[in-house]
């Protein structure tokens, strides 16, 4: 192999000068292109690099902003829970007081024959949650002589809740007219109804698994 290599550079210097010259000037061109290559490859890869580290550096701020934000909120969340605490959000639903309040309202309202139905519902939430909401459907049903009365009885009722409620049926059928019969058994002292009222809410609370028992 040695022969061969002095044969070939013996080749080599023969070549004409000009030859050598111009074979010199494109082995210098291709080591050029090449060295140039190596260190775009070496600047792209510097910059996708950095591309990284930006975007973690960015998710990371992100987080330590988030991260003062829930921190600045403490204060007003501790609050907010105290006041959900006063309100009853965090207690069991008292449907006994409840009910004994309604008929009391309805008396005031001039309500017939209040009937009612309580309806605890199932809690939602998985079961390893620290609070759980707790669901009582309630409906009311009823006479009343005017529609003003019993609209007046449904905000009576719904304002007097110690938590949160969600309405799902508020109606009012008119079942008689206010004729002269009506007015004489009225003045007679005898109960009348020209309105069948109906109201059905959802008493909203959170619940504890202590409050949830065994």
């Amino acid at each position: 192999m040695s022969a061969e290599l002095r044969l070939d550079m013996t080749r080599l210097k023969a070549l004409p000068r000009r030859l050598k010259i111009v074979l010199a000037v494109i082995l210098t061109e291709v080591i050029v292109i090449l060295g140039a290559y190596a260190v775009e490859t070496v600047v792209d890869e510097q910059e996708s690099r950095v591309a990284q580290l930006r975007a973690q550096l960015a998710q990371a701020r992100r987080q330590s902003a988030e991260l003062r934000r829930q921190i600045d909120q403490y204060p007003e969340l501790r609050r907010r829970y105290a006041a959900a605490g006063d309100k009853g959000v965090l207690d069991n639903p008292n449907a006994v007081k409840l009910i004994a309040d309604a008929q009391d309202m309805a008396g005031r309202h001039s309500l017939a024959n209040l009937h009612y139905k309580v309806e605890p519902q199932a809690v939602a939430g998985p079961a390893q949650e620290k609070y759980r909401i707790g669901s009582t459907q309630v409906s009311f049903e009823s006479g009343a002589l005017l529609d003003a009365d019993a609209m007046d009885f449904w905000d009576e009722v719904l304002q007097s809740l110690p938590s949160h409620y969600h309405v799902v049926e508020a109606g009012l059928e008119r079942t008689a007219d206010i004729d002269a019969d009506l007015l004489n058994n009225l003045r007679a002292g005898r109960s009348v109804s020209a309105v069948r009222v109906r109201l059905s809410f959802q008493w909203l609370t959170l619940r504890t698994p202590a409050q949830e028992g065994p």
